[in-house]
């Protein structure tokens, strides 16, 4: 018999997302799935919505704790060797869980194992040419701290390795998932498998507050890592983090937080070619590529040159080959 896998569906006000995530888990090809779906107090009629599923899966209702709390409450009722965590309004392909039980079992030293999804709007259309870059595997703690690699609701994990790391930090929202990952990866490897298992939707949410709410959790991560970054990752990871930003400012058409925050993100980590080019990338996936990305990238990269250059620090152009 195929070993136990736990499903961990932390809902909230997602009532049109929730049932498509948890028929994306009951259509599975492996056999033996337990979905557990803990409702965070949602009030939009989303506990309604999924009690239609009936026995097929264990709906555990809490008060608005938020949705690492309610991860944490699937955690401590799961009784299966593996777990996984879907965000109730991403979605999973129909061989997700067999591929990465199987990757799972066949590396023991293992503690996760994730892989590629497509980004999907709010309509369920894939966005945005994907970009399948590979993915480190094994001891990838050097890696994960420079940036996240992981795409939430791809991982599947060994239950003991996420119990034994304390589970989900509920001081955190925004970053909880790399935070996560950042402490898994350090108890055993992380597998990766190089296929579309997983559609990840675009959270719709981050307005200047969140923006903000992501630098103060993202410094926080990092701080509470510090011991084991290297002194080469923190301004790498820092300078991504600013790139992230600048990028979600451009989306809410707020380009004037996103040139500071890309200046700010050239200065921490000038000489690293490689950030300049994934906030190139980033850049074209987004609301300014649609409007006027390649005057405002032209504008923005001349504007961080001539700002560090006063400061008597060189910085090449973005090297796109």
């Amino acid at each position: 018999m195929k070993p136990l896998v736990c499903v961990v569906i932390p809902s909230y006000n997602m009532a049109a997302y929730t049932p498509l995530s948890v028929e994306s888990v009951l259509a599975q090809d492996y056999p033996n799935v337990e979905v557990i779906v803990v409702d965070d107090g949602s009030t939009d009629g989303s506990v309604e919505a999924l009690r239609r599923f009936g026995s097929r899966i264990r709906l555990i209702e809490q008060k608005n704790a938020g949705a690492c709390a309610a991860r944490n409450r699937g955690l401590k009722e799961c009784k299966a060797e593996f777990i996984a965590f879907l965000d109730c309004d991403d979605l999973w392909e129909r061989n997700k869980l067999s591929r990465c039980i199987a990757a799972l079992q066949a590396r023991p030293e293992a503690s996760m194992v994730h892989s590629f999804a497509y980004w999907i709007d709010g309509a369920g259309k894939v966005f945005g040419p994907p970009r399948f870059e590979p993915r480190p595997e094994g001891r990838v703690f050097a890696e994960l701290a420079r940036a996240n690699h992981v795409v939430n609701s791809t991982p599947v994990c060994r239950t003991a390795a996420v119990r034994a790391t304390g589970g989900w930090d509920e001081a955190i929202f925004t970053t909880a998932d790399w935070e996560l990952w950042l402490r898994l990866s350090k108890t055993g490897e992380v597998a990766f498998i190089p296929e579309v298992l997983a559609r990840t939707r675009v959270a719709s949410y981050y307005n200047a507050r969140n923006i903000e709410r992501t630098r103060r959790e993202w410094l926080y991560v990092l701080d509470k890592h510090r011991a084991d970054i290297s002194e080469t990752a923190r301004p790498e990871s820092v300078a991504r983090m600013h790139f992230y930003l600048s990028r979600l400012h451009a989306a809410n058409h707020d380009y004037v937080s996103a040139l500071r925050e890309t200046e700010e993100g050239l200065q921490a980590s000038p000489g690293d070619r490689g950030l300049r080019r994934a906030h190139f990338l980033y850049s074209l996936g987004g609301a300014v590529n649609r409007v006027l990305s390649p005057l405002w990238h032209c504008y923005t990269l001349l504007s961080c040159r001539w700002n560090i250059l006063r400061q008597g620090r060189d910085v090449h152009p973005v090297d796109n080959r």
